[in-house]
């Protein structure tokens, strides 16, 4: 049986973006951009009428801003609430923390990799319909929980570092046994990032100076890593 893509709604008032990422899903089976929304209002009306499956969000729009619409989808949810991923080129933690307390189910910082976002979706969505083949949950809710855990340590979202202490976590906490920075974890990202190991340990290395912690910012790599996939472990039970 052929399975079903993934509708996404694409709602962010650049257009030139908006014409990359329509050229860009037309080479895609998995997912499908069943539409476009410029601004906020119009994308609670295009919710309504397409039911996407997953919507990626922009925050800074015109007549209703990103947030706005999180909120006014929890005020009045539609009939089939989508997965959202939350878009934009602030990284300031208390929009992200508050995105993500409104129900956003992932935050990318612009600019972001289009194969990076193709994975998320389907991360986040799976890739059939009607999403019998669906990640398990522990899966999706992992990312979450590690991006809530760095954000409260005050990490910056807005380096690129960030995004590399999430991925090494999660590496982390779903390999089976020692995972070597070096040989293993570094490499990994860097190959799925398209950049260099030492590039991603320089990177890590910055967003761990960055946290508020004056402690937590004086560990290496490995035991700053380590240290934050045991407590997320323990603070959501996974």
């Amino acid at each position: 049986m052929t399975e079903n893509p993934i509708k996404l709604l694409v709602v962010d008032d650049n257009h030139i973006m908006c014409n990359i990422l329509r050229d860009y899903f037309l080479l895609t089976e998995k997912v499908a951009l069943c539409d476009i929304a410029f601004n906020g209002k119009d994308a609670l009306e295009k919710i309504r009428v397409h039911q996407p499956d997953v919507v990626l969000l922009d925050i800074i729009m015109p007549q209703l801003d990103g947030l706005s619409v999180l909120e006014q989808l929890n005020e009045d949810p539609p009939q089939k609430r989508p997965f959202i991923i939350v878009a934009s080129a602030i990284g300031q933690e208390t929009i992200t923390n508050r995105a993500l307390q409104l129900g956003a189910d992932y935050y990318l910082i612009k600019p972001y990799q289009l194969q990076n976002l193709l994975d998320r979706i389907l991360l986040i969505a799976g890739n059939g319909s009607p999403f019998t083949d669906r990640l398990p949950d522990v899966e999706v809710n992992l990312n979450t929980a590690i991006t809530k855990h760095l954000i409260s340590m005050g990490m910056s979202t807005h380096i690129v570092g960030y995004r590399y202490c999430v991925q090494s976590i999660e590496l982390m906490l779903t390999s089976d046994g020692y995972c070597p920075l070096v040989k293993y974890i570094y490499p990994e990202i860097a190959t799925k990032n398209g950049t260099t190991p030492s590039c991603v340990e320089s990177a890590i290395r910055k967003a761990i100076g960055s946290v508020h912690e004056t402690d937590m910012r004086m560990l290496s790599n490995r035991n700053f890593l380590s240290q934050a996939a045991e407590q997320v472990k323990l603070k959501y039970n996974l």
